[in-house]
């Protein structure tokens, strides 16, 4: 997840860019590298298991 700034996500020789407020879930088995600009802030969670997020109304769902 990029919380500020820009990150250029390199997955499977293809670039996707990611801006503040937007979030990446890689598959497994999946090719990656990164770049980012001074200021970026991001966030990155490894793990096995699916994890879940509350949406607006406070149930939980499965990404």
């Amino acid at each position: 997840m990029v919380l500020e700034g820009r990150y250029v996500l390199r997955i499977n020789d293809l670039d996707m860019e990611l801006g503040a407020g937007r979030e990446f879930v890689i598959p497994r088995g999946a090719r990656i590298s990164g770049r980012f600009t001074a200021g970026t802030r991001t966030i990155h969670a490894f793990g096995g298991r699916k994890f879940e997020r509350a949406n607006a109304s406070g149930a939980r769902t499965h990404a």
